[in-house]
């Protein structure tokens, strides 16, 4: 597994190495070219270990206690890393994988950090929506958090639909991208 891993790697390098072009200006990377993504997906395997990057806007719903219960929830950002991390473990069978556990001599704390994963960058975003039936601007608000981790595939069909379609909400707003790496056996 870890020999394909690093097939597909080097072929995704040749393929971009193949669309750099440099001068006395600098270099830059032509767009008109494309990666046949369709192959890559054809090529993971149940089992693999990848490395990722998950840029997403990690939420949950909520009702204040002295709302009646029949009042619609609302959405709301979670905000600290560790519930942040626990909003990727909730969704991470449903999409398709497991976040790897650390094994305990790489944890950093007694109870905590068990799994291979951090956040990294936290940014709250806000901007004004322009409502083309009401001629009114709303205001988005969202929490754009970047995960770094490592990974198990572990549903194909599962992986494969989180990788095209993304994982979370505010998929419009570059949420939910999720980069894969090869990683080297430990």
């Amino acid at each position: 597994m870890a020999g394909d891993a690093s097939r597909l790697a080097r072929e995704l390098a040749t393929a971009l190495a193949g669309r750099r072009r440099c001068s006395e200006r600098g270099c830059h990377v032509r767009s008109a070219d494309s990666f046949a993504y369709s192959e890559f997906l054809d090529r993971l395997t149940p089992g693999s270990s990848w490395g990722f990057r998950l840029t997403a806007n990690p939420v949950h719903c909520i009702r204040r206690p002295q709302d009646p219960k029949d009042t619609p929830t609302k959405r709301a950002a979670h905000v600290t890393p560790r519930h942040q991390i626990g909003w990727l473990l909730q969704r991470q069978e449903r999409a398709g994988f497991e976040v790897l556990r650390s094994p305990a001599e790489r944890r950093l704390t007694e109870h905590g950090h068990e799994h291979e994963v951090i956040v990294h960058t936290r940014m709250r975003r806000q901007f004004g929506k322009r409502d083309t039936q009401a001629a009114s601007r709303h205001q988005v608000r969202i929490t754009q958090v970047t995960f770094d981790g490592r990974l198990r595939i572990t549903d194909i069909d599962a992986f494969r639909h989180t990788l095209t379609h993304g994982l979370g909400k505010a998929k419009a707003y570059g949420c939910g991208l999720m980069t894969l790496a090869p990683v080297q056996a430990p």
